[in-house]
């Protein structure tokens, strides 16, 4: 997703919102590398970010591509 993109998800009845940056995410003001951190941010548990955030479908990203291993 282009750089200023924002990716929204309700968890545990709060909604979270993640700012796509040029090399990475923003989220509640901290940057991180990748989805999977902001993932288990959020729920303290290890997640797929791509999954957690809805961006996968059945092992392929939305629009198409594969979803590279270690996503």
């Amino acid at each position: 997703s282009p750089a200023g993109t924002m990716f929204r998800k309700t968890h545990g009845g709060v909604e979270h919102e993640v700012l796509v940056q040029e090399r990475g995410f923003t989220y509640q003001g901290c940057p991180y590398r990748g989805l999977s951190g902001v993932a288990q941010a959020i729920t303290g548990q290890v997640w797929n970010g791509f999954l957690f955030f809805g961006l996968t479908v059945r092992g392929k990203r939305k629009g198409g591509g594969e979803v590279p291993t270690g996503a």
